[in-house]
């Protein structure tokens, strides 16, 4: 009877080990599944809070870098010309480059600037976030030219290129569209005012 008792005892002392053993064990891969989920979220959340953020931050930046290629063009003597060109960083992430040139690269340079040839001058560059696509180039670069008075007409252009033996015409405004994931900032640009305009 003793030896009875012994043994019951060993086995449910056997059987209460084993339950604590798994018990420890599920309550480690639950641990470990709610972390994942945890993590995974946090991810998520980063990535969708960043991409409004950047494009936010061009949104603002752009209208803004038009306003100085206007004035530039205002008081060089021969306008202005700016070039918005596309890249992917090494991140992934797609961004693009504002350069902002003093001049425009006319073949025939204006006497009255006492330029003996069409060169443009950079006077700064910007970088900013987002991906770019136009109706005149699609994603490649796009170059804009500002005249003294505020006009502008718009090609597919760099300054590899060379000068322009004659400026394009604009026939209807130029269409940007900025994105950022599936955020999207949209924007023309009339041939009669170098001015970004918004649609909401």
């Amino acid at each position: 009877m003793v030896s009875l008792n012994i043994s019951l005892r060993v086995r449910s002392m056997m059987f209460a080990t084993d339950n604590v053993h798994a018990e420890r064990g599920s309550s480690l891969i639950e641990i470990l599944l709610v972390l994942s989920l945890v993590l995974g979220l946090m991810a998520g959340t980063y990535a969708l809070s960043r991409a409004p953020a950047s494009l936010a931050s061009t949104a603002l930046a752009l209208p803004r870098l038009f306003e100085e290629g206007r004035a530039l063009a205002a008081t060089s003597g021969d306008g202005a010309t700016m070039i918005l060109a596309p890249r992917k960083t090494g991140s992934g992430s797609r961004s693009f480059d504002v350069m902002l040139y003093r001049y425009r690269p006319r073949a025939a340079a204006s006497p009255s600037t006492g330029r003996s040839t069409a060169e443009i001058v950079l006077d700064r560059t910007e970088h900013v976030m987002g991906s770019l696509a136009t109706s005149a180039t699609s994603s490649g670069p796009v170059a804009i030219f500002i005249s003294t008075s505020g006009t502008v007409s718009y090609t597919a252009w760099t300054p590899a290129a060379g000068p322009l033996a004659q400026e394009p015409a604009c026939t209807a405004p130029l269409e940007l569209t900025i994105s950022a994931g599936r955020t999207l900032a949209n924007f023309d640009l009339p041939c009669g005012d170098a001015r970004l305009v918004r649609h909401i």
